[in-house]
């Protein structure tokens, strides 16, 4: 949806682009807005905007965020600008200020507020969600049933860089919402990213280049100093993307071995910032201060989700003044949080995902190689892909693939079931299953097979009537000649082995073919009804295809059915009695994980006797994410093998 360009024309000292000023046209019409634009382009300031024009109206906001970083970050933007009364943040880390009129908070906090405390959640009047994509998430369910359940008046702000299908998405957000909700679309990167390669044998190079020299056999096995080394004249500062928070380490303890990239003026700013950090937190005799000490004195760093949050501070403090030259960091960096750097490296195309060792998605490339080019300051960003084995067999170029449309996570969980019958709506879980965006999806798709089907129906029809109706018979003109060439491959082999059995069989199909009159068909209509009998038959398997996914497709009676199967399974634990909430229910409304597990824990005081430190220790057990080396470790290691 778009309109007219009105409105401010500057906002903060910045000469406004079009799609911003067609986005706060809508929020200065009270719209609930969709905004998708390349990373970099200047999406947060439409949220900067926003989130103003609340407090100056005394009205009350929330900015949710996937990740605890750009929560912080935000925080500190909001408390720099508004001042520190007017802002908040609720984090798994830390509360801060819980009741000012601008909150910063991860979605799930959002959506258990939404869940939990509806008399809270109503006093909102502006909900921010960046990073909208990651409704597509493992976390996903936070994202629908903070949209589901925000209160009608409440009006969304959405922003991502990373949607393939924005139109459903937006159709689904304004029929959930009940509301027209706006979109506004930009495509163009006010700073062009460039994307090569790099191996030791070819320098930077691009695709076409590398696949050449890999023809020849002039690759050569490479590492990520090469690359650093490579670019380090000209394209920093760089993130250096590793997907596993041990190689984030590894690797930037590796590039310890190069020269600084730091000069003494700036050596001396890191080694002032440390000590403020180090006598704040008491930080002296911790191992990962002291290894983040010896790689930030020559402008080298890493980040990942593992880190203490104090280190992330001060990892990100420095690596905003320009202090960090090369980061090595996990996709977590690239989500939301507002560093800019001139070029983004990716150390490998594939990834682990918990599950399997899977290439790299559009979505999850265009997300990272974004951070590239910072406005204003550069005027090109620059990606570059490590390809580090020299027995490649294929690269993607990922800048010429589409990105993928995001899907729905939605599901049933136990803590969703006992928060809406806390909330006295039971009544609720047939319209939160109607009003999320997989059924949304799966509605669409129905309405698709189903009209799929009608036309093979309306195809197969008008196929028919070019058969006529002695195809199949004896006395079709095409099966009559089929019948002789039989009788005369028959008669052959008679003649060549004089077999009884032959013999019948030749008789038998000589008197069958004598009986017969065939139709005096011409060719042209013999040709046609050959053409459609082969085409009725791949239209019949096409049918069958789209009968059995229209079959697949999940409808209301299945999710209710698994209602009320989880219902009845927490009936036999005692967490329920009818619709009664008990003890066990409680507790397990108030956790967003394993609540079942973790609850029993509890009841059977398997907690009592441990300390702070030590529930933590189970808690993380519990929350554990696998790892690739976790599958891998079985090969390398004989004895796990049994």
């Amino acid at each position: 949806m778009r309109q007219e360009n009105v409105g401010l024309a500057t906002y903060k000292g910045y000469v406004l682009d079009d799609f911003q000023r067609q986005a706060l046209a809508f929020i200065e019409q009270g719209r609930s807005v969709i905004v998708s634009a390349p990373t970099g382009v200047g999406k947060t300031l439409i949220a900067d905007y926003l989130i103003e024009k609340a407090v100056a109206e005394g009205k009350r906001v929330i900015y949710t965020a996937p990740i605890k970083a750009l929560s912080n970050q935000k925080y500190r933007q909001f408390k720099a600008s508004l001042g520190e009364e007017q802002v908040g943040i609720i984090t798994g880390d830390i509360v801060v200020n819980s009741n000012a009129p601008v909150l910063m908070m991860t979605t799930e906090i959002y959506r258990n507020m939404a869940l939990t405390d509806p008399a809270r959640a109503a006093d909102i009047h502006y909900l921010i969600f960046d990073e909208i994509h990651f409704i597509d998430s493992d976390r996903g369910v936070a994202w629908e049933e903070s949209i589901i359940f925000a209160p009608r008046h409440v009006r969304l702000l959405g922003l991502s860089a990373t949607i393939g299908n924005l139109e459903q998405f937006t159709g689904w957000l304004s029929e959930v919402r009940q509301e027209p909700v706006a979109l506004v679309v930009e495509t163009h990167r006010t700073v062009p990213l460039i994307h090569r390669f790099y191996n030791f044998g070819t320098g930077i190079a691009s695709l076409t280049e590398i696949n050449k020299a890999s023809r020849r056999g002039e690759l050569r096995a490479s590492d990520h100093r090469q690359l650093v080394h490579a670019i380090r004249k000209h394209y920093l500062p760089a993130l250096c993307f590793s997907f596993s928070r041990r190689q984030c380490v590894d690797r930037a303890k590796e590039l310890l071995r190069e020269p600084s990239f730091l000069g003494r003026e700036a050596v001396d700013r890191v080694q002032k910032t440390l000590k403020e950090y180090g006598d704040r937190y008491n930080l002296e005799d911790h191992a990962s201060f002291t290894l983040l000490s010896r790689l930030l004195h020559k402008g080298i760093a890493f980040h990942h989700a593992g880190l203490l949050p104090v280190l992330k501070d001060l990892v990100e403090e420095l690596f905003e003044q320009g202090l960090v030259k090369v980061l090595y960091c996990t996709e977590t960096f690239a989500v939301g949080v507002n560093y800019p750097v001139k070029s983004v490296c990716f150390l490998e195309q594939r990834k682990f995902d918990g599950r399997s060792l899977r290439p790299l998605s559009a979505q999850e490339y265009m997300q990272m190689s974004g951070r590239a080019g910072r406005r204003g300051i550069d005027q090109r960003g620059y990606v570059f892909t490590l390809v580090a084995n020299p027995d490649v067999v294929e690269l993607t170029d990922y800048s010429k693939r589409a990105i993928e449309p995001i899907g729905s996570q939605y599901r049933l969980s136990c803590n969703s079931i006992l928060n809406l019958m806390r909330r006295g709506m039971e009544e609720q879980v047939a319209i939160a299953y109607r009003s999320s965006f997989a059924q949304y999806l799966n509605h669409r798709e129905r309405s698709r097979l189903e009209h799929e089907l009608a036309s093979c129906e309306t195809r197969r029809v008008e196929l028919l009537g070019y058969i006529c109706m002695a195809e199949g018979q004896d006395n079709c003109p095409v099966q009559y000649r089929r019948m002789q060439s039989k009788l005369r491959g028959l008669q052959r082999e008679w003649l060549r082995y004089r077999r009884r059995y032959l013999e019948r069989k030749c008789r038998a199909l000589e008197a069958q073919v004598s009986a017969v009159i065939p139709k005096n068909c011409p060719p042209v209509t013999q040709n046609r009804c050959r053409r459609a009998k082969r085409q009725l038959g791949k239209l019949q398997e096409e049918a069958t295809f789209l009968a059995e996914r229209l079959s697949a497709l999940p409808t209301a009676d299945d999710w209710l059915e698994r209602y009320n199967r989880i219902k009845q399974r927490l009936g036999h634990l005692g967490y329920i009695d009818g619709n009664e909430i008990l003890a066990r229910g409680e507790l397990a409304s108030e956790i967003n994980f394993q609540e079942i597990l973790i609850t029993e824990f509890v009841f059977a005081g398997m907690l009592d006797e441990l300390t702070v430190a030590e529930i933590c220790s189970v808690l993380v057990g519990i929350d554990y994410s696998a790892r690739y080396s976790d599958f891998t470790s079985r090969q390398r290691l004989p004895f796990l093998r049994n």
